[in-house]
């Protein structure tokens, strides 16, 4: 398992399609497996995995209050990992945050790992990176060593935008998105905060398009991509195949 980009846990699989929005390795990120300190960090070895697979319902048909729940050791979704790696997010400090707000609750969850708590896709789906890979977004800061207790998030909070905002979102949007579905989707925000003081924003366009498939994307801000990066830390939401 690597820890690239803006600190997206992600383990090597080749994606079936691209995410709908640029993201090219720069020059200045490190290969994985870099030194710490590095934007890429091996923090551990993804072994065969399999996923339980549901119907492809659409992910607005999946129930709020089962996809708002962490993830446990025992989660049949997360089979494959090395034995420990997943650990029971009932063992982190009060400060721990580990359940995501409704809406964002349907589209991803949080998972606790031996190195960073991290948040995940819920069962049945999986986020594809556009370089070829699948992941998680962790709560290490990737700036820093991992620390002798696992990173946790401090606060996962609903930030709704205001119509100005979305508006100025979407005009930074145009310059990295290629699918203009993306463009014209509804944008959530989530405020993120960790225990290793980064501070972050995760944003989910979400299309209502009938028959669209996939229809809900996902990308990591700091400053909430003012400016937008070149090349942004960006996903496609999409069921496992």
């Amino acid at each position: 398992m690597v820890l690239e980009g803006h600190g997206a846990v992600v383990y090597a699989r080749p994606a079936a399609s691209g995410s709908g929005l640029t993201r090219r390795r720069r020059a200045r990120d490190s290969p994985p497996g870099g030194a710490p300190g590095s934007r890429d960090r091996v923090i551990g070895t993804m072994t065969n995995r399999t996923a339980a697979v549901i119907a492809a319902l659409g992910l607005a048909g999946i129930a709020m209050s089962a996809a708002a729940a962490p993830a446990g050791p025992n989660d049949p979704s997360l089979t494959g990992f090395p034995p420990g790696y997943i650990q029971d997010c009932a063992t982190r400090p009060k400060t721990a945050v580990t359940v995501v707000p409704a809406p964002f609750s349907v589209y991803m969850r949080v998972v606790c790992t031996k190195v960073s708590d991290a948040l995940a896709p819920v069962p049945g789906y999986q986020w594809l990176f556009p370089n070829n890979t699948t992941g998680f977004i962790a709560a290490l800061n990737p700036k820093l060593s991992p620390t002798a207790e696992p990173a946790h998030f401090t606060r996962l909070a609903v930030a709704p935008l205001t119509p100005a905002e979305v508006a100025a979102f979407r005009q930074r949007l145009v310059t990295v998105a290629k699918n203009p579905e993306i463009l014209k989707a509804d944008i959530l925000r989530l405020e993120v905060d960790t225990s290793t003081n980064d501070h972050k924003q995760e944003y989910l366009m979400i299309s209502h398009t009938p028959g669209l498939s996939p229809n809900a994307w996902g990308i990591e801000c700091y400053n909430d991509c003012n400016p937008m990066e070149s090349s942004p830390w960006a996903w496609v939401i999409t069921p496992v195949k």
